[in-house]
């Protein structure tokens, strides 16, 4: 299950649908999708200044970087070998404006130039992205922070802003999907990076579990487990402050809940549960108060979103 603000990003890629109508006497109708700008944007990204001790992190950062241009579909990056300008940033508080003109004539829409340096319990990252053809700066100055052995992560988050800033949609190259994998023998719920990297098992259920549906802060994820009492529950699993296990723990036993999914607060559920033998949907509160009937008849209605 992919995140709403990734799905709308990828939506945007489908910047234009045009359906021609055929001919007399001729077949199907032609349906041509394009990107945003045809071949979309080139991006000149010279190499981020690191500081010393800094060199390992800076090349990892660059590569997830590049990679989460690309992911995006919308850059393609400009081989360093066409420079006319350095390979490496400059230092960011000694040049305040680069010559464009050198960028804009091997064919760059946008320049991205950064530094890393070394704090104390990891690596601070600035970056400024400049619009090669007016030499306005899109970004200046921006700081993110964290640990040397994140800086990947750094890089996909750094592409994902330079994506909301030449298109004003984020990118999702540092989104997550949850997943369901049978790989250890039981179904259990699983996370990837949005490319399909760093895959992980976020249950050890040995159970029946589906349905992931991620929470609208994605730091956690309810899904369906058959881990207590031999039937279909609501469990939430997380990394932030949401406390992980059963929930709507308020509803009776008897229940079957087979799938909820977070409404856009994150303070409200859409259920799919079982009652008299039909599964019809409610809406609750994740402590099981404030159950609501949103069908209520004989057919099996699910999937809710």
């Amino acid at each position: 299950m992919i995140p709403r603000r990734a799905l709308l990003a990828i939506g945007s890629l489908l910047a234009a649908v045009a359906v021609a109508a055929p001919a007399s006497g001729q077949g199907r109708p032609t349906i041509d999708i394009r990107g945003a700008r045809g071949e979309g944007y080139h991006a000149a990204v010279q190499r981020f200044l690191p500081d010393p001790g800094a060199d390992r992190a800076a090349a990892e950062l660059q590569l997830a970087l590049r990679e989460g241009l690309e992911f995006s579909s919308l850059f393609t990056i400009v081989d360093e070998k066409a420079f006319l300008e350095p390979v490496r940033s400059p230092a960011l508080d000694r040049v305040r404006t680069p010559r464009c003109a050198n960028w804009s004539q091997i064919g760059a829409d946008v320049l991205v130039q950064g530094q890393v340096f070394t704090t104390a319990d990891g690596i601070r990252v600035e970056f400024r992205l400049w619009d090669a053809s007016s030499c306005r700066a899109l970004i200046r100055g921006k700081r993110f922070t964290g640990r040397a052995q994140h800086a990947g992560r750094l890089g996909r988050v750094i592409a994902d802003e330079i994506v909301a800033a030449v298109t004003g949609t984020p990118g999702v190259s540092d989104t997550e999907i949850a997943f369901v994998s049978d790989r250890t023998g039981d179904k259990e719920i699983w996370v990837m990076d949005a490319s399909g990297g760093h895959q992980r098992a976020a249950t050890r259920n040995r159970s029946i579990s589906n349905f992931p549906d991620w929470s609208p802060s994605g730091d956690a994820v309810v899904y369906t487990s058959y881990r207590y009492r031999n039937r279909p529950w609501l469990f939430v699993v997380s990394r932030g402050t949401r406390s992980p296990g059963r929930i709507l723990r308020g509803l009776p036993k008897d229940h079957r809940m087979y799938r909820g999914v977070w409404d856009r607060t994150g303070e409200r559920l859409a259920l799919v549960m079982s009652v008299d033998a039909a599964a019809d949907i409610y809406l609750v509160h994740p402590d099981g108060s404030g159950l609501r009937n949103l069908t209520r008849n004989r057919a099996i209605d699910v999937s809710p979103s």
